[in-house]
């Protein structure tokens, strides 16, 4: 027999982080407010018009795509950031960024007084991990979520897809 809500309510409610659930919608919301706005632009544009003269949600927004947007600011903002910083910060993150810091930057942290070495020690770490970030979480998380939703949008057949996201893939990373 099915289980009733009554009966999966407490275990959902449980396994699922209620600050999780809070980042998804505001990314979802944000991601959808922010295409409404810029669509809201483009059609004001296109008509010879102020945005300001627009219906606040004129005719011929194209709700798919605003759709789109609001599921990539859900997954990728919402959830997957949700994930990814709470590592990225973490204390064994700026441990391993140090540890494996090349031996020239590392005296900077090693040879000076307390505050100097701090200092050091606190750009080592945000410069690592940035470059974590952009070398890992942008290539392979941002752009796939990305090529898949936008090749959703589009209707695009998978091989070009695939193409496309190859091309701009290997540019963009390269």
């Amino acid at each position: 027999a099915p289980l009733s809500r009554r009966t999966a309510e407490p275990f959902f409610l449980e396994a699922v982080d209620p600050t999780l659930i809070s980042h998804m919608s505001l990314a979802a919301g944000v991601g959808a407010l922010g295409d409404l706005v810029a669509q809201r632009g483009e059609l004001a544009g296109r008509a010879n018009a102020s945005a300001s003269e627009m219906p606040l949600i004129p005719s011929g927004v194209d709700l798919a795509r605003t759709g789109t947007f609001a599921t990539f600011g859900a997954l990728y903002s919402g959830a997957f950031q949700h994930f990814w910083f709470e590592q990225l910060m973490s204390d064994e993150t700026a441990s391993a960024i140090l540890a494996n810091t090349p031996k020239l930057f590392s005296l900077a942290v090693d040879g000076g007084n307390d505050a100097t070495s701090s200092i050091a020690a606190s750009l080592i770490v945000a410069t690592g991990r940035m470059a974590v970030n952009q070398g890992l979480a942008i290539p392979f998380a941002y752009y796939p979520l990305f090529f898949v939703l936008t090749a959703i949008v589009r209707s695009e057949e998978p091989e070009a897809a695939l193409l496309r996201a190859r091309s701009f893939w290997a540019k963009a990373v390269l």
